[in-house]
């Protein structure tokens, strides 16, 4: 009769596991003799640095959008916003350097409808692309977002105004007469007619805002704390038909999540109703400490304000975020 038998069947199942466990051993050995060192590749990673996850905006209004990438070794070649929600849109965003790894995208993108949308980026080097997470923004008409967001940032965003001293009304009352009458028949008309008297005007209340308008700033971003330049002029027309008290620039720091407190500064009047002051970067920081390196996500908001002699208050922008202008960390080589 034939019998079976082989190399592998004779040595049973306790002489099989001992040879694989010789066999693994002299492979990892070999392999820590030969210098194995496993390779890690470089990879381009990206956020959005604006608007906030959540936002809230009105239809019509222009949202700046704003990414930062750091990058593998490739350059980049394109940057584009990609938008999902009742109106679709894909959108070349504007490329700067902003380090030797670091690229920066921005664009303005105006929702026309209502409705919730997704905003991602997409960062494409050669025939690989790199996308951010999406973040999602509320839009809702012009009516829906006034009712819902108060005309001032917040409660202590306004410094708080010297109240006006009270306009005083005169009310013209006539003169008092003093007469003797003379003795009259029955039937006599008397001499004086009795008058009657005229009310006085009731004087119109102020009530109307200032109109602020025309809002600049000489720098697209600020440097902190030691490039140049390290300031930003602000400019802004205000006007009031009962004239225009003061105007103020109100700005804080915004850092990934952390919002500083509001500062406000004057800005004192140029010409006919043009207003500047210049900010430096060392004023970030009675807000809120900036970023203190360059992978934090920082930007200053701010409001321009006007108040009028009746303690009206206007504002640009009108309701919502403020503008927002980003803070890019630099230093100087030493």
């Amino acid at each position: 009769m034939f019998q079976h038998n082989n190399f592998w069947t004779g040595w049973g199942r306790a002489g099989r596991v001992l040879l694989l466990g010789a066999t693994l051993g002299a492979l990892l050995v070999g392999a820590i003799g030969c210098g194995f060192d496993p390779v890690i590749e470089p990879r381009t990673v990206g956020w959005i640095d604006a608007p906030a996850d959540g936002s809230i905006v009105a239809v019509g209004v222009p949202v700046q959008v704003s990414t930062t990438f750091e990058l593998a070794n490739r350059p980049p070649q394109s940057l584009t916003l990609h938008v999902k929600g009742p109106v679709d849109a894909d959108l070349p965003m504007i490329l700067s350097q902003q380090g030797e790894n670091l690229i920066r995208g921005d664009i303005q993108w105006t929702p026309g409808e209502e409705g919730t949308y997704k905003l991602s980026v997409e960062l494409c080097q050669r025939d690989d692309c790199t996308s951010t997470d999406s973040i999602k923004v509320k839009v809702q008409s012009i009516s829906a977002h006034m009712a819902l967001i108060s005309p001032t940032p917040s409660p202590t965003a306004i410094p708080t105004s010297t109240p006006m001293p009270p306009t005083a009304t005169f009310t013209l009352l006539p003169p008092t007469v003093t007469f003797t009458p003379s003795p009259l028949p029955p039937t006599a008309t008397p001499l004086l007619p009795t008058s009657t008297p005229v009310p006085s005007p009731t004087p119109t209340s102020d009530t109307v805002r200032p109109q602020v308008w025309g809002v600049t700033a000489s720098e697209e971003e600020i440097k902190w704390p030691e490039c140049e330049p390290s300031s930003v002029r602000f400019t802004a027309h205000a006007s009031d038909a009962g004239g225009v008290v003061r105007v103020t620039l109100l700005y804080r720091v915004v850092r990934g999540g952390t919002e500083g407190q509001w500062i406000d500064k004057t800005m004192p009047l140029q010409q006919g109703n043009l207003y500047a002051v210049t900010f430096t970067a060392e004023e970030l920081e009675q807000s809120l400490d900036p970023p203190v390196n360059a992978s934090s996500s920082a930007y200053m908001e701010y409001y321009i304000t006007a108040e009028d002699q009746a303690g009206n208050l206007g504002q640009a922008p009108h309701g919502g975020q403020g503008y927002r202008l980003p803070i890019v960390l630099c230093t100087v080589p030493r």
